[in-house]
């Protein structure tokens, strides 16, 4: 069925959708085209990927017979005309999938494939096919609605020539939950929609966690930043709810794999996908704008001698974690009864006008720790401003007053009602996955599920977030000789150091960098 592209680096297949009626038979033809030359128009098709296991019957390609999964089939008889055909490139097709060699060479081509299209027909297609949804085989919630429309803008806005593009390590990790054959795909097939990535690392022949850990280098070399380390630990919480393997799909266990290395293999509970878009949403939307914990050292430089596993990075030690409160990994958590034991722990009910190491008073710096000073609005992530934070205390009252039978139906206002409401959303996200820490030097904090007292509190160059550190190995980098090694715990939240106040030692000159390995 396939025709060689021989090494031509510049040719590529287009999927000719011919005519038919709704209940015909799909009828195909491949044609083999140059990227060099003048193209005929064609559509990028982007689909949720299926299961093999799970075949809904044939199209024809060529007049040869070929199976494509479930969610393939639905999108192709939804796309066709009954009066001309349709050009369309889709990867599933227009690569030959069992010829290694042509799948990495393909690969470094999807940008100026995207690019080329005259149209990008994306996930979030609304395509019934036998009573099924695709866009409700994605996901759904309001979160991931506001990625789907997000990534609509920025498909748009690449098509009129904007340089606007979404980062890698955001859309692998909001997409991971989908099935792939292979999942090295979870990886390549997004780089034509990631603008600023080389391609000349991609190699089928590479083992899945090499391919993870090439991808992963290729995140923080292309943005200068250590974004993804922040889609680490939140997707590996081990949690059933969470790590919810698709019994249909073949499994894939990594072994070993490094703490600061994504697990892309990972799938979810279709629940927590609203928290997974969330978490995303906030590493797109405000985390690079608002949040530049390291200060002046904000550009990450990693080597490319760095061992196989580890991570060179230039760090500052700020705090040590020494005290925990319980972590909630429950996707609707009792909010009441976990903030009441934070409380506790914070010790704000002792005195709330003390003042908080981090400057203003304990008890404001917990309103605004518990929901990591954020707070949404017409979509977008702002800072939470006095009064928004105050909604904490609407909340907190109005939540006791219920326990203790005075509440009264009605004696809270509309519109109070709807800021209350959106900061219990704003918690109900923010707190999940994660648990309340207090610092050594006095600060309020929220960390990984798993951290634990002892854990560093660190700052690391490029980082636009502090780092929760666990001691482990040490490491013999070729640039910088033997060096202490750490597990990465996660990314956290510290209200007081989010603006680069922790770094103010270094960059006063009592203290300097130092090169560190994660492992």
């Amino acid at each position: 069925m396939y025709k060689t592209l021989g090494n031509f680096s510049h040719r590529i297949r287009l999927l000719k959708l011919l005519t038919g009626q709704q209940t015909s038979r799909l009828e195909t033809q491949l044609l083999v085209v140059s990227l060099n030359s003048q193209l005929p128009p064609y559509e990028v098709l982007s689909y949720v990927w299926g299961q093999t296991c799970d075949l809904p019957g044939k199209i024809m390609v060529d007049g040869v017979p070929l199976e494509v999964t479930r969610n393939l089939y639905c999108a192709l008889r939804s796309l066709r005309h009954n009066d001309q055909p349709r050009m369309l490139w889709v990867d599933a097709i227009c690569i030959n999938q069992a010829d290694i060699s042509e799948r990495s060479r393909q690969i470094c081509l999807m940008s100026r494939i995207f690019s080329q299209a005259t149209h990008r027909r994306c996930c979030n297609v609304n395509t019934i096919c036998n009573g099924v949804l695709l866009s409700d085989i994605l996901f759904a919630g309001f979160w991931a609605s506001l990625y789907l429309n997000h990534l609509s803008s920025v498909l748009q806005r690449q098509k009129e020539g904007s340089n606007l593009f979404i980062p890698l390590s955001h859309i692998t990790a909001l997409f991971r939950g989908r099935d792939s054959t292979d999942p090295r795909d979870k990886i390549y097939a997004f780089l034509g929609l990631c603008r600023g990535i080389e391609t000349d690392w991609v190699d089928y022949t590479l083992s899945i966690e090499a391919t993870y850990e090439a991808a992963a280098r290729q995140c923080i070399l292309s943005s200068k930043h250590l974004d993804v380390l922040s889609f680490c630990h939140f997707y590996q919480i081990a949690t059933p709810e969470i790590r919810w393997p698709n019994r249909n799909a073949p499994s894939v266990h990594l072994s070993s794999i490094p703490s600061w290395l994504p697990n892309w293999t990972l799938r979810y509970e279709p629940r927590a996908l609203e928290k997974v878009a969330f978490r995303e949403a906030v590493a797109r939307d405000f985390m690079g704008k608002n949040w530049k914990a390291s200060g002046t050292f904000c550009g990450a430089t990693i080597s490319d001698r760095d061992p196989s596993g580890c991570l060179g990075v230039s760090s500052h030690c700020f705090d040590i974690i020494a005290g925990i409160g319980e972590s909630q990994s429950e996707l609707h958590p009792q909010l009441f009864d976990a903030l009441h034991r934070w409380r506790l722990l914070s010790g704000v009910d002792k005195d709330p006008m003390s003042p908080f190491a981090g400057n203003g008073t304990r008890i404001d710096a917990f309103r605004r720790t518990v929901c990591m000073n954020l707070w949404i609005t017409s979509g977008r992530f702002i800072a939470a401003n006095s009064w928004r934070a105050y909604s904490y205390d609407t909340w907190w009252f109005g939540e006791v007053c219920k326990r203790n039978g005075l509440w009264r139906s009605g004696s809270m206002s509309a519109g109070t009602s709807a800021l209350v409401r959106t900061y219990q959303d704003m918690l109900q996200a923010c707190m999940f996955g994660r648990t309340f820490f207090i610092s050594e030097k006095g600060y309020f904090g929220l960390a990984p599920s798993t951290a634990r007292v002892g854990d560093r509190v660190c700052l690391l160059a490029g980082g636009r977030v502090p780092y929760i550190l666990r001691d482990s190995r040490e490491v013999l980098l070729p640039d910088s000789g033997k060096v202490r090694g750490f597990s990465l715990v996660g990314d956290s939240y510290v209200h007081g150091i989010m603006g680069g106040e922790g770094m103010a030692d270094v960059e006063e000159g009592r203290a300097s960098l130092e090169r560190w390995a994660l492992v």
